[in-house]
């Protein structure tokens, strides 16, 4: 578990991290967690000078990974995948080139077995 100086220098080591990643038209929200699924950082693209119609880009969800994980290491990673954005393929290419091992992988979109009838 991290104390509340580790967490605030934004700059540490997982060996094993849980990485979810929310993407929507708009925007693109990265999650990080340890191995006890607590909550160790939480970024959106805004956060990094994007506003409006820009954060939903893939450049912009690319510059925010980059940025992340140039700070945080981790060796063995579990991604979760939530969303129809296209900031999930932009964030997956910045953690194929930091090298982390994926153990698993998931896309935890929703999708109907012949629910209601579409418009």
């Amino acid at each position: 578990k991290l104390t509340s100086v580790q967490r605030r220098k934004f700059a540490f080591t997982l060996n094993m991290g849980i990485i979810h990643i929310i993407s929507s038209y708009n925007n693109t929200i990265l999650t990080i967690k340890d191995r006890l699924k607590q909550v160790l950082f939480v970024t959106s693209t805004g956060v990094y000078g994007f506003k409006h119609t820009k954060k939903g880009t893939p450049f912009a969800a690319y510059t925010m990974a980059s940025k992340v994980f140039q700070r945080i290491t981790i060796k063995h990673a579990i991604i979760l995948i939530q969303g129809p954005g296209t900031g999930n393929d932009a964030v997956l290419r910045v953690i194929y080139d930091m090298k982390i091992k994926i153990i698993y992988m998931r896309n935890l979109n929703k999708l109907p077995h012949n629910g209601c009838k579409s418009p």
